[in-house]
């Protein structure tokens, strides 16, 4: 039986992303060329092959360099020094990101740097990405987050304790806890920013994951800075008020299959509307309503 000229794009777009999640970067390079070649349109799943291309084109640039049980990088050949002092921040992020929520790190973070900005112009993060592939919970940053200083430590901090929010909560939590927590994370408990203006679009979970989750959002717009912002506040909020434990019994239901609010009202003994209401009275006053 001969298959379709779709069917054929479809299986091996299909095995490309199987191939990309298991790491397997070269042959998920050629089964997606492959699936161009059998008519897959050019602009269909487009994001995938450039992070295929991407990662691709890093790891023949780079070596590989294990830390400790838990954390590798990925890094193109550079002074000793630098490397040395690139592995330190690495280091010392996972160890904040594992005492804040309290992970148990089932496989190796792998931190990939990439070495040239033209291969992630695609990246709409806040600093890189984060992805679970099967035996590594991998890092992207691209050269701009990965400089020595500030930003690579806040980096480092916001994309692993996407990491960690991952593996607690077992990829179930929304999207505004999840970057809520990586702010929170990434700013030692203290996050900053301005939140007015954001009312009202921004004024409850539901709608701050979506807008968290558009493309349209420019990053380095005002929107965007408010909802990072807007999230970590949240964060830092309940975690002020009920205690950090209380946060990581929440992401440990939600990752044990309850559904976000009822865990949190189990976490934290109190329903979820009362911290929505709270929070569209905080928006208001922000905005000087």
């Amino acid at each position: 039986m001969r298959l379709t000229r779709d069917t054929a794009a479809a299986l091996h777009l299909q095995m490309a992303g199987r191939l990309w999640r298991e790491d397997r970067l070269e042959a998920a390079a050629a089964a997606m060329s492959a699936a161009f070649a059998a008519g897959l349109p050019a602009s269909h799943q487009f994001d995938l092959q450039r992070m295929i291309d991407a990662e691709l084109a890093t790891r023949r640039r780079s070596v590989r360099v294990r830390l400790s049980e838990e954390l590798e990088i990925e890094v193109a050949p550079m002074q000793t020094a630098w490397r040395v002092a690139v592995s330190d921040v690495a280091a010392n992020a996972l160890r904040d990101v594992t005492r804040a929520l309290d992970v148990r790190w089932p496989m190796p973070v792998l931190l990939t740097l990439v070495p040239d900005s033209n291969w992630v112009t695609f990246v709409h993060a806040r600093y890189g990405y984060y992805a679970t592939r099967s035996d590594r919970l991998k890092v992207v940053l691209p050269p701009a987050s990965a400089q020595l200083g500030g930003v690579l430590r806040s980096a480092c901090l916001h994309e692993m304790a996407h990491a960690g929010v991952a593996t607690v909560a077992q990829g179930r939590a929304p999207r505004w806890l999840d970057e809520g927590i990586a702010v929170w994370v990434e700013s030692d408990g203290r996050p900053r920013g301005d939140i007015g203006g954001a009312w009202p679009q921004f004024a409850s979970a539901d709608a701050l994951s979506g807008a968290l989750e558009g493309h349209a959002m420019s990053l380095d717009g005002r929107d965007a800075a408010i909802c990072y912002a807007l999230a970590g506040r949240i964060v830092q909020g309940e975690a002020l008020r009920a205690g950090v434990s209380a946060l990581h019994g929440w992401l440990r239901r939600i990752g044990a299959g309850e559904p976000w609010r009822r865990a949190y009202g189990r976490a934290f003994h109190r329903p979820f509307w009362r911290t929505e209401r709270e929070w569209r009275r905080t928006i208001r006053e922000a905005a000087g309503r």
